[in-house]
């Protein structure tokens, strides 16, 4: 065995212990600390997500309570319609259309279903209708559709007079018209 000098046992003793730590670095402390940023991190972004879902929790309850707010003007005001299908709501349209009519002293003499057009969130819903009836009939019509609820919209309005005119008779007008509603969603 080689005896070595003191200052060069030091030396050697000296590099042993730096090897030792720059060992004891590289195993243990520097996974350690990697490890403790990592998971640092990742609390951060859970903290930063936590804090969004905070945000949106909180705007969530306000926008659900100005739908509530909006729906009960919109159900107040008349303008949207509830029903299953579009056909449904089409027979109701139907029926508040005869009865219009015929409380204005007209005659309904056909209505027919047009395909349903969607109106961004809402579905437009219309019928083709014919009617017929004297001059006070035809506006008693006009003024009481714009006063119903559920709203009814009235499209190409067509009104002919009959060829032939009868002095003492009122004069008959023929009216075509389509009229609209509207739903909520994709009905």
């Amino acid at each position: 065995m080689i005896e070595l000098s003191k200052p060069i046992q030091r030396l050697v003793a000296v590099g042993i212990l730096i090897a030792a730590i720059g060992i004891v670095n590289a195993i243990i402390i520097k996974p350690a600390v990697s490890l403790w940023q990592a998971h640092r991190n990742q609390m951060e972004m859970r903290l930063m997500r936590l804090s969004r879902y905070k945000n949106i929790l909180s705007s969530y309850e306000a926008l659900s309570l100005l739908d509530k707010e909006l729906s009960a003007k919109i159900d107040s005001a008349g303008i949207l319609r509830a029903g299953d299908t579009p056909a449904m709501i089409a027979a109701e349209i139907q029926s508040q259309i005869r009865q219009t009519v015929l409380s204005a002293g007209g005659t309904v003499l056909s209505t027919a279903e047009l395909p349903v057009e969607p109106k961004g969130a809402f579905s437009r819903i219309c019928v083709r209708a014919t009617a017929e009836g004297d001059l006070s009939s035809v506006t008693g019509f006009l003024s009481a559709s714009e006063t119903d609820k559920p709203a009814l919209f009235i499209n190409n309005m067509r009104i002919h007079a009959a060829d032939l005119i009868q002095p003492q008779l009122k004069q008959k007008l023929s009216l075509e018209f389509d009229v609209c509603g509207y739903s909520a969603g994709g009905a």
